[in-house]
């Protein structure tokens, strides 16, 4: 099994988590941060945004200077976790360098190991916003272009001409490119050696949606909007809408909020409630120019989302009163649990089904968050629209509702089955307790696995059990336990909503959560990354001072397996002598560690000295 986290360590990483929010809280005022983020602060135009972006990636040496303190300190402090946003997948690691109102500036590398590399995709994207990318290191790929029409006051899908490709020109270290995303795609194609890129984005001067097109035929796949705050209000009026709730005031104001699609659905709802008093805004809004499609974009949500003997355990819901949502939140502030206790983990899902109980509560939180264009929730929720966190995350609960359209409803028919997560096998690194709040609930085909049967690396097999398919009934209350229930979930025959209490260990950071393949019974990816092992993987790509030396101590002898792995990876692909490194890793007491070096041992060119 993957190496298990004892009480030794698990008081190691937590006490590491209270340094990092401390540190995490200070880093807004680093003067290498300050200097960054100060670029960008009276930027009100795009011509302005572009100026200072392409200044600052034609001049790449703040990288050093603002990551080096954070290097330094993982060295000393291993458990330690940056303040950075990070995301890797089976391609990509990336990491969010600094934000402000206008800008993003990230920074990224591709892996040209990774099969995905080296397939195309079915579609690309012109992501509505201009970039200006610095390739520190071009990989040896090539750099291959779409163009699509322009967005104006009369586009719509309806009119869309299909993107075109144009030349495909070779990368070289050191390039800067500009990306114009309002009518540019591009995808980078077989690279040799790692891409890394510093980019920045854009916010002001931008298309209102990003925009997906068949890479083969050109023709228009998808549209998501990029106004978070935008999406996540549709989301909420499709709520009001099924839990019968209206409110004359938001409807009047959403039916003039910036988005057309947004005016469209309050105007549609505000109907449906009230058409008599909505007239006089119907009259008004009639007099706006709107695009000539009278439907809204294809894809009103933002493209991001929110596991007994049979499914996930079912919970003697009681039968208590309803309850209000800070009586909830009380109620978890007194309870000393440890959420890795089943048991009293479980205790708490009669205080959950009693909030679910409560018709009210949700409605009168969406009405709110709609008097504010979701203020509350884009600036302290990390999910995509389909979450609206109930509270914000104390450090041991997270309170959540989770919608779930159905196969016909607008936002799933439009953005797709991948958007809600949905037909994603996976298990949880955290245990929670879900109960049906509105609607039939979703579907759910169900697994168990016994986690100490596996090592936990890429392709290994599994061991799933299908136990059946099951639906979150209105009122049922399940727990889906930690590394032990997988699911499949599949959209409800109507839309539904269920809520959520989350829990959180201090370990979880280091435990992984796993996606599947069901067909062969294998794990697909370890979907659990953390910040350290984003800077770990930059920094060696990046030739980072000290960056080398960070991965080869963490190789040997960091507490968790997981980053031994990241560092022998780095190393690899970094290391004047991957051999070497392969060689010593083989002797690594997990017995994961050890196999996966054994595996990269078999792929390496001895003559080359890369791996094939």
């Amino acid at each position: 099994m993957p190496s298990p986290i004892d009480a030794r360590l698990r008081d190691a990483i937590a006490a590491a988590r209270v340094r990092s929010l401390a540190a995490g809280r200070d880093w807004p005022d680093h003067p290498a941060l300050r200097a960054l983020t100060a670029r960008f602060a009276d930027i009100a135009t795009l011509a302005a945004g572009e100026a200072a972006a392409r200044e600052l990636v034609e001049d790449a040496g703040w990288i050093a200077a603002l990551l080096a303190p954070w290097i330094a300190r993982l060295r000393d402090d291993p458990l330690f976790e940056p303040p950075f946003r990070s995301q890797r997948d089976m391609l990509r690691t990336g990491m969010v360098l600094a934000e402000t109102p206008a800008a993003s500036v990230t920074m990224a590398v591709i892996d040209p190991l990774a099969p995905a590399a080296h397939i195309l995709p079915d579609t690309v994207v012109v992501g509505g916003r201009v970039s200006w990318t610095r390739y520190l290191r071009g990989g040896g790929a090539r750099l291959w272009r779409w163009r699509a029409d322009p967005v104006d006051a009369d586009w719509h899908g309806g009119v869309a001409m299909p993107a075109r490709p144009l030349a495909v020109r070779p990368l070289a270290d050191g390039a800067v490119v500009r990306i114009d995303g309002r009518r540019e795609a591009m995808l980078l194609v077989d690279p040799s050696t790692p891409i890394v890129s510093v980019t920045v984005t854009l916010r002001v001067g931008g298309a209102p949606f990003l925009r997906e097109y068949d890479r083969i035929g050109g023709a228009l796949v998808r549209v998501a909007t990029l106004d978070d705050a935008a999406a996540r209000s549709t989301m909420l009026l499709t709520l009001l809408r099924e839990l019968g709730r209206g409110d004359a005031a938001v409807f009047d104001a959403l039916s003039r909020d910036p988005a057309f699609f947004v005016r469209w659905d309050a105007m549609r709802e505000w109907l449906a409630s009230d058409a008599r008093g909505a007239l006089p805004g119907c009259a008004r809004w009639l007099k706006i120019r709107i695009p000539k499609s009278a439907p809204p974009p294809k894809n009103p949500t933002d493209g991001r989302g929110a596991g007994g003997g049979g499914m996930a355990r079912l919970i003697d819901p009681g039968s208590g009163d309803a309850i209000d949502l800070d009586d909830l939140v009380d109620l978890l502030a007194d309870e000393p649990i440890d959420v890795r206790d089943e048991d009293a983990f479980a205790s708490l899902g009669p205080a959950l089904a009693r909030l679910g109980r409560n018709r009210h509560f949700l409605a009168d939180l969406a009405l709110a968050e709609l008097k504010q264009r979701c203020r509350g929730q884009v600036d302290g929720n990390a999910y995509g629209a389909q979450v609206l966190l109930l509270r914000p995350p104390d450090g041991r609960f997270v309170l959540r509702a989770n919608f779930w359209p159905a196969a016909q409803d607008r936002a799933l028919r439009a953005g797709g089955r991948g958007a809600f997560f949905y037909d994603l096998p996976h298990d949880h690194n955290f245990p929670f307790l879900t109960v049906g709040y509105h609607g039939p609930g979703y579907w759910s085909d169900d697994y168990r696995y016994d986690v100490a049967a596996i090592d936990g690396s890429v392709g290994e097999a599994a061991g799933l059990r299908h136990i059946g398919r099951s639906r979150l009934d209105p009122g049922n209350v399940l727990l889906y336990r930690m590394r032990d229930d997988v699911h499949v979930q599949l959209p409800p025959d109507a839309f539904s909503v269920s809520l959520n209490i989350l829990g959180y260990d201090a370990a979880q950071p280091w435990l992984d959560q796993y996606r599947f393949d069901i067909r062969g019974n294998t794990i697909a990816q370890i979907l659990t990354s953390t910040p350290a092992e984003a800077l770990v993987t930059l920094a060696v790509a990046a030739d980072l001072p000290d960056g080398l030396d960070l991965a080869e101590q963490f190789a040997a002898r960091h507490p968790c397996d997981r980053m031994r792995i990241t560092a022998i990876d780095a190393l690899v692909r970094g290391s004047p002598d991957p051999l070497a490194v392969l060689h010593r890793a083989t002797t690594d007491p997990s017995r994961r560690v050890a196999d996966h070096a054994r595996q990269l041992l078999d792929r390496l060119d001895p003559d080359r000295m890369q791996l094939s």
